[in-house]
């Protein structure tokens, strides 16, 4: 009976105060279903992407969540939490996490797609490799619901053949070229020439004469 009331008592509690329980892990959780381990099996869409979030707060989760991260991803259908699992995976840099984000490297979604290659670069980074910085394009600047008068007063977005210029420093690449390669395409295949720039493992000028070819060729 009185282990009943204190039962009724914690449930109070979280109801009246959500963000208290909001983040513990769940460790009376099932031993056969892990993944409700660290608030990611919550029914919620947003809890779990605030979970995922949460665990990296460290500059990376705790090695035993690590394989419910795992789980969770395979099983999400949300963009948001899908995306927020797939960098907290990457900043763990656990070999166990590469061949989860591999798999959304070609996803349908061009955002999830976008993160899983900056994840893939974070994990890369993590276990010590050189990595390159990414372009930051005028779709990645501009938010969605900002409005005309505010789009039109905000600092124009930075030039992404200049910006690829200071992140390859040394190695050789022409951003004058680029520039006037990139002038005539629409936004949206000087998007493709980020991306792939953002992908691509070649030296700098190689990497953006192939990829210039893709966004010219792209609808």
């Amino acid at each position: 009976m009185r282990a009943h009331v204190v039962l009724r008592f914690a449930l109070v509690l979280c109801f009246v105060n959500a963000s208290a329980c909001h983040h513990r892990r769940v460790d009376n959780a099932t031993p056969s279903d892990p993944s409700m381990g660290y608030g990611l099996g919550s029914g919620d869409a947003h809890h779990r992407k605030e979970a995922a979030e949460y665990l990296r707060r460290n500059d990376g989760p705790p090695a035993d969540a690590v394989p419910v991260l795992v789980e969770a991803l395979a099983r999400e259908t949300d963009r948001g939490a899908k995306e927020e699992m797939l960098t907290t995976l990457g900043a763990s840099g656990a070999p166990e996490a590469k061949p989860a984000i591999d798999a959304h490297l070609d996803d349908t979604d061009v955002d999830v797609r976008r993160t899983a290659h900056k994840a893939e670069k974070r994990w890369e980074a993590k276990n010590g490799h050189a990595v390159r910085r990414d372009v930051e394009t005028v779709a990645a600047s501009t938010p969605a619901t900002a409005t005309p008068s505010a789009t039109a007063a905000a600092p124009p977005a930075p030039d992404g053949c200049s910006q690829f210029k200071d992140i390859c420093a040394a190695d050789p690449f022409n951003a004058d070229t680029c520039r006037t390669n990139l002038a005539p395409l629409a936004v949206a295949q000087q998007q493709v020439w980020a991306d792939c720039v953002n992908d691509s493992k070649l030296a700098c000028q190689p990497a953006s004469d192939a990829c210039m070819i893709k966004a010219k060729s792209a609808k």
